[in-house]
Parts: C-alpha cells; structure tokens; sequence
C-alpha cells in the first residue's frame, strides 16, 4: 500500500504557513491541464524558512490520452516532462504486474512536488517532509509526486546523492514509496488505494523489473509514440527526455 497518510497530522504540527506567490492560480491557455506553483514557506517566529515549487495536473475531461498530458508537459518544461513521463511509465507497469491500473489521462487531480529550497534553520528533510504534507492538504491529491533529489547537477554530486537520501525515509512515513522506472517517489490518495491500486505491492513491480517483463515500458522513449522512432542524435536536437534521465541519481 503506498496510500498517503498522517498528513494532517505532520501539516499540523509542522505550523508551516504556505503563501502564495502572484500569478500562481493564473490560467495558461498554452497549457490548461499543467500549471505551476511555487509557495514561500514561513512559521510564526520566522518569516522565511524556504520555498516549495512543483506542478499541478487537473482533468477536466478533455484528455483523451496519457500522450495528450506528455505533450503538454513536453511543450511547458524539461522537469514537468520528466514527471509525467515517470508516472506514465509506472502506471503502465503496474497494468502489466497487477492486470488494472488507471492510466494518468483518468487521475483527476496530480500534484508534483520539485524541489524544496532551504533558506532558514530546519533542517532539508525535516522541512520537505512537513512542506509536502501541507501542500497534500492544500491540494488533496488523487496521485502525488515527490521529487527527493537535489536540482541539476548538485543531485549527482555526494554531497546531493546524500541530501537525497536522507530525504527519502522523511517521505515513505508519509505513506509515499520508490518507483520501479524512476529515482522519484509517488503516493495515491485513499479512494483510489481501496479500488483501482488495491492489488498494488512494489516487491512485485521489483521482481517483474528484475526479470526483464518491464524492459520494453521502463527503457522504450515515450517520445517515439509522439514523433515517431527518431534517427540517432534527432531526440537531443528536439530535447526529448531519455529514461536515464528518470533512473539516474
């Protein structure tokens, strides 16, 4: 199970205040399903400890396919893209392990969380943990999306390898869990753990992995179903992401 839970109660005793930055509810027609956020993050005694970015996903019915949000996300940014792309990818290798999954396109509401910056005195896991609870509670979630690792290249550094893996055991007691085709964590809310993902256990997914019945999900370019496949160097010149940049710490 990897359903979230104790969100209120860590939101709570965090008295981590959320603000808004301007614009961050603003509607884009380029991209009406993927919006971006970003909050300040203060408490009482201090007024800037960090901020919290992300995306959020919404349907609203008019997306006939996972490759619609793809495209969309493909157009916005090279992060969004990439977290699209992972969940995609672990959806439809829990429909092979577990025969029934939703597909991204039917998840009415999808929060990504990227990066949570520290600039006060709580320390990063203990601030990242309590900033994606309260940003769960803001947005209830049907799927939600943690990124754990440092941005850009200071994640491939030791001193980011290390920062990200401390991060990771703040997030899995919040309910989340590792993602067989992604260095990401992602967690679903109750609703869908009691119906569509009831079957789900990530030793299975492991094991499918191991045994090469997922090669052809995890490893094959999302981008060859939009574009078709791509002569050698054409996905660097349209900047589509590769699955190493998924896996890759």
């Amino acid at each position: 199970m990897a359903a979230l839970r104790t969100i209120e109660e860590v939101a709570s005793e965090s008295d981590l205040l959320l603000r808004s930055k301007p614009g961050v509810w603003r509607y884009n027609e380029e991209s009406p399903h993927i919006e971006a956020f970003v909050y300040d993050l203060a408490t009482d005694s201090d007024d800037g400890v960090g901020t919290v970015d992300g995306y959020r996903i919404a349907q609203d019915w008019t997306v006939s396919s996972d490759l619609h949000l793809w495209n969309e996300a493909d157009a916005m940014d090279g992060d969004v893209v990439r977290y699209v792309e992972a969940l995609i990818r672990e959806l439809r290798a829990c429909e092979v392990v577990f025969d029934f999954a939703p597909s991204l396109a039917s998840i009415q509401r999808t929060t990504l969380v990227r990066h949570v910056e520290v600039t006060g005195k709580i320390p990063t896991a203990e601030l990242m943990r309590s900033a994606v609870a309260c940003v769960a509670m803001i947005d209830a979630p049907t799927i939600m999306l943690v990124d754990p690792w440092p941005m850009a290249e200071e994640r491939r550094s030791p001193q980011g390898k290390l920062h990200g893996r401390t991060n990771i055991p703040r997030l899995l007691e919040l309910g989340f869990t590792r993602m067989v085709g992604s260095r990401f964590l992602w967690a679903w809310n109750s609703e869908l753990d009691e119906s569509l993902m009831e079957g789900y256990a990530y030793e299975k997914l492991v094991a499918a992995k191991r045994n090469g019945s997922l090669d052809g999900i995890l490893n094959a370019p999302i981008a060859d179903e939009i574009y078709g496949i791509l002569p050698a160097g054409v996905a660097q010149i349209v900047d589509v992401p590769e699955p190493d940049d998924l896996t890759d710490e």
